[in-house]
């Protein structure tokens, strides 16, 4: 699992994008506006993909079932809107795939 720490504007959705570009991953996000917002980021610059069907809001959009890999834009976001309250805290692990976490800080160029 890769987790992506950045400040605002720091690019962590392009990161996505991108991912998803190669991958063809699904991107949850947490509402139709950051779902339109993503969608124009990524036909910019990847304008031949068909984001309408990779780019999925997560409290209409279910992703039960896919065995594409699921990115999670803005994951506080996202899991406050599936609660419907905000969320004071959050813990991640990187064990979930077997994996230990890629921590990729964009305010940080040693890493």
């Amino acid at each position: 699992m890769d987790i992506i720490i950045a400040g605002r504007r720091g690019g962590k959705t392009h990161q996505l994008i991108a991912h998803a570009a190669t991958t063809g991953a699904i991107i949850l996000v947490a509402n139709v506006h950051m779902r339109q917002f993503t969608i124009d980021l990524a036909c910019r610059r990847y304008p031949n993909i068909d984001w309408d069907r990779q780019i999925i809001v997560a409290k209409t959009h279910g992703v039960c079932g896919t065995d594409k890999p699921i990115l999670v834009d803005n994951a506080e976001l996202v899991l406050s809107s599936l609660l419907g309250g905000p969320i004071a805290g959050l813990s991640l692990t990187g064990y979930i795939t077997g994996e230990q976490p890629t921590i990729s800080r964009k305010d940080n160029p040693s890493q």
